[in-house]
């Protein structure tokens, strides 16, 4: 190993040694992601609601206005897609003087916007997140061509019985 320092002045240790990584794939995790995933879009869905109904209620002097506050709540969405519209509504406002309007006389209003929108389900994002969810790295140097990706697996399975004895199990799951 050589040694290197940072900008502060810290020492870190660095290593050149070949690593291999397996990704395997777990029904158990892929399974845990199906059984919550309902619950996570309807979670972002009442978030995202809530945040355009408090932007509806304020309003916008200008419809560009409202589509950008809109766009800017819905843009970090991760389970649904959103299409956002907007509303115009005129309100009627106080008259100046006190009395009987005159014959024809029209009532001054406001115009303010109102952003809405309707939110589905992301298919892609959802199977993107899944897929993501459902898998994880064992990373190793063994490379001998003793270590199958089985063996490797399995050993890994295995170090949850020596982790129990010595008070680490809490680094393992149950979803491994």
């Amino acid at each position: 190993p050589s040694a290197k320092s940072d900008s502060k002045g810290e020492g870190r240790v660095t290593h050149n040694r070949e690593l291999r990584f397996l990704v395997v794939h777990s029904d158990q995790l892929r399974k845990s992601f199906d059984d919550s995933i309902a619950n996570k879009v309807d979670k972002e869905k009442d978030k995202l609601s809530r945040k355009i109904m408090k932007l509806a209620q304020e309003g916008f002097a200008c419809a560009e206005d409202a589509l950008q506050a809109a766009n800017a709540v819905v843009k970090g969405s991760t389970y649904l897609n959103a299409e956002v519209s907007v509303e115009r509504r005129e309100t009627p406002l106080k008259r100046e003087k006190a009395g009987r309007p005159k014959a024809g006389e029209e009532r001054p209003t406001s115009v303010t916007w109102h952003p809405r929108a309707t939110f589905e389900e992301n298919k892609e994002n959802i199977d993107r997140e899944r897929k993501h969810n459902s898998c994880f790295v064992l990373v190793t140097d063994w490379f001998s061509e003793d270590w199958s990706d089985e063996r490797v697996l399995a050993e890994y399975r295995h170090q949850s019985i020596v982790e129990g004895q010595t008070g680490f199990r809490w680094l393992k799951g149950p979803t491994v």
